[in-house]
């Protein structure tokens, strides 16, 4: 194996530095998505939404959904 890197000019160095190279560049597109999806949630999702009277809308959507189904029920 050692030959045939030597013969297509690459040594064991270069090789090496590729690897650290490359992990580096994962390590920083990881790290740079991350911090997009962070500056995301921050803009966007900064504070929960929570409507007006939610509990009472949904209890009285459950008990009238019951009468609200169309031609008696799901087909």
């Amino acid at each position: 194996m050692l030959p045939e890197r030597l013969a297509l000019g690459r040594s064991r160095k270069e090789v090496g530095m590729f690897k650290s190279s490359l992990r580096r560049d994962v390590v920083l597109v990881v790290l740079a998505k991350v911090a997009i999806l962070m500056i995301i949630k921050n803009v966007w999702f900064d504070a929960p939404s929570i409507p007006e009277n939610g509990s009472v809308r949904v209890a009285d959507h459950l008990r009238d959904s019951r009468g609200s189904i169309p031609e008696g029920g799901p087909r």
